[in-house]
């Protein structure tokens, strides 16, 4: 298997309100849809829907919600640097939450 190319810096701001409705989402959305040949998943198609109709997998959608859930009650902004790796791109992702 070959070395993977790193991904760009991209900035993709989203708010999501108390019932985690998509209610928010900056112009860098919609391109990195594209650079991941998921241009259906623009931003007039997301805006509107629960966050969690997008989240794969039981225990991701587990994990978002504790994090979202202990933001909410704490207050307290979380920081998480994480991978999200694609077939031939390294993906390195850091997710700020931050509550409204």
């Amino acid at each position: 298997m070959g070395d993977k190319q790193h991904c760009n810096d991209i900035n993709v701001n989203y708010t999501v309100d108390s019932d985690d409705v998509i209610v928010r989402i900056n112009d860098a959305w919609d391109s990195f849809a594209e650079a991941n040949d998921a241009s259906k998943l623009d931003r007039s198609t997301v805006l509107g829907k629960p966050l969690f109709h997008y989240i794969s997998g039981d225990a991701t959608r587990m994990f978002v919600w504790s994090i979202f859930n202990n933001v909410r009650i704490r207050q307290e902004e979380y920081i998480r640097q994480y991978r999200c790796d694609s077939p031939e791109l390294k993906r390195y992702m850091k997710m700020t939450i931050t509550p409204l």
